[in-house]
């Protein structure tokens, strides 16, 4: 009996896929992080989670920078590091994680779930570009190193001391990903990213970054306010932002932090997903569900700025159901649009399918608003 349960182990082994892999990414903390500067808000080190790639695939990464906001004038950090703690530190965070969406190794449907995977944990407020120091009116010291944090995360991937051979040092290809915060911090690292890994195929994914350039309805739903005359985001982090992107923009380098923006300045091919009508966009431009008329006179605008910003750009996923973020969630496979999910799109155009752009047309997206509103 004995040897027959041994047996059936070692057999389960020898089958490949995910089906032998861990469930769980293991935390992994940023080696001599204060020496590097390499910290959350609180100076506590950055930490990330990994899980090792099988088969074929295990030359091939996935790094992903969680989201979750930022703070960018005293009175808003302020609030954050009162309120929402866990976004500044690594102190809390558990030993290892099972997120779902495209880190899913037991999905049939997910073509990247033998890559070697790397969650990036957010604890910066700075979308991932900052390197500063800020003592709070609260006389809390804040730092902000964002930057910092993904120099040091790549080394680190590469080093055999953190992770054995084979490493980063040994891969093929890398898709780099963020939602929302972590988006932006894709967007204007990834250039830097690929200059540094030369002989490997490295691509990215902006998840909820993308939004369009239009007036906002009102005073922002989710943010404290902002004070007359506080400097932007760009100074209050310092940040270091996409090279080219800020010599085109040198005259108002705060600019580069929207996507619209230095998405022309990138030389790595990215895939984006944006929603039409975001509910976390959509609020910081002051509309709030349930919506009213003129709510919906405007969104209905909103849908359809969005829609033209993305006009001449081919490799996309826009739906809109008002969700915000799918990529490490199930509605990475949920959402779909002609029956065709994020999931499927996004696989298309990074081993070579079709469609590998998918949008919710503008009658649909209307109807679909309407139907929400109770109109």
């Amino acid at each position: 009996m004995k040897r027959r349960v041994y047996t059936l182990f070692f057999l389960s082994l020898a089958i490949g896929g995910a089906q032998v892999r861990n469930q769980y990414l293991v935390k992994h903390e940023i080696r001599n992080a204060v020496q590097r500067q390499a910290v959350c808000n609180d100076g506590s080190p950055a930490i990330f989670y990994f899980r090792p790639g099988a088969g074929d695939d295990r030359s091939k990464w996935l790094v992903f920078l969680q989201g979750g906001g930022a703070c960018n004038f005293d009175a808003d950090c302020v609030e954050r590091y009162e309120n929402q703690r866990g976004l500044m530190s690594s102190n809390a965070n558990g030993d290892r994680i099972s997120p779902e969406g495209i880190f899913a190794i037991r999905n049939a449907d997910n073509p990247f779930a033998n890559f070697n995977h790397v969650f990036v944990e957010y604890c910066s407020s700075d979308t991932f570009l900052g390197n500063t120091e800020r003592t709070l009116a609260n006389g809390v010291k804040i730092q902000f190193r964002g930057k910092r944090i993904i120099e040091a995360l790549f080394t680190d991937l590469a080093d055999p001391a953190v992770i054995p051979r084979p490493n980063l040092r040994d891969a093929t290809e890398l898709l780099f990903a963020g939602s929302s915060a972590g988006a932006f911090g894709v967007q204007n690292n990834i250039d830097w990213v690929a200059s540094r890994l030369p002989g490997i195929t490295v691509r990215g994914v902006l998840d909820s970054s993308w939004k369009p350039i239009i007036e906002p309805y009102g005073p922002e739903v989710f943010e404290v306010a902002r004070p007359a005359g506080a400097p932007t985001s760009y100074e209050y982090w310092g940040a270091v932002i996409d090279e080219t992107c800020q010599a085109a923009q040198s005259a108002q380098p705060n600019a580069c932090l929207f996507t619209q923006v230095v998405y022309p300045e990138i030389r790595t091919p990215v895939f984006i997903y944006v929603d039409q009508r975001d509910q976390h966009h959509v609020g910081k431009q002051g509309v709030t569900d349930p919506y009213d008329s003129s709510e919906v006179e405007y969104l209905t605008r909103y849908m359809e700025e969005t829609r033209k910003s993305l006009a001449g750009i081919s490799n996309y996923f826009s739906p809109a159901v008002g969700e915000h973020t799918a990529l490490n969630t199930r509605k990475f496979y949920s959402i779909k649009i002609d029956r065709k999910s994020f999931a499927d799109t996004l696989r298309n155009w990074y081993f070579g399918g079709s469609p590998t752009t998918l949008m919710t047309p503008a009658e649909r997206a209307n109807a679909a608003l309407l139907e929400e509103a109770g109109r």
